[in-house]
């Protein structure tokens, strides 16, 4: 029963971390099409640039304030959820995602 639970704890985390890096490409997405479309205006096809959360965390944008507070909701959830039990990385499949 403990590894059946510990696995479904482990499923969870996963899909969290998993949500949490589709929440920040939907963050980029909406920023880009408003608060920063003057720079996805000037950025070539091909061209790749990396953003972070701390982009979006001084965002004009309420909507984009917002997911950014429940990225970081998500984000404290998943380090709790590591830290109470003791999770490794090597148990964490989504741990490319993961900040």
């Amino acid at each position: 029963m403990e590894q059946c639970y510990r696995k479904m704890l482990l499923n969870s985390v996963n899909y969290l971390i998993d949500v949490r890096q589709q929440l920040f490409a939907e963050i980029v997405n909406l920023a880009m099409k408003g608060e920063f479309s003057d720079i996805d205006d000037v950025i070539d096809s091909g061209y790749t640039y990396e953003f972070h959360l701390q982009h979006f965390k001084d965002s004009e944008d309420i909507n984009v304030q917002k997911l950014v507070e429940l990225i970081l909701t998500l984000e404290t959830t998943v380090d709790s959820l590591i830290n109470l039990n003791r999770i490794e990385d090597d148990e964490l499949t989504a741990k490319d995602n993961y900040r």
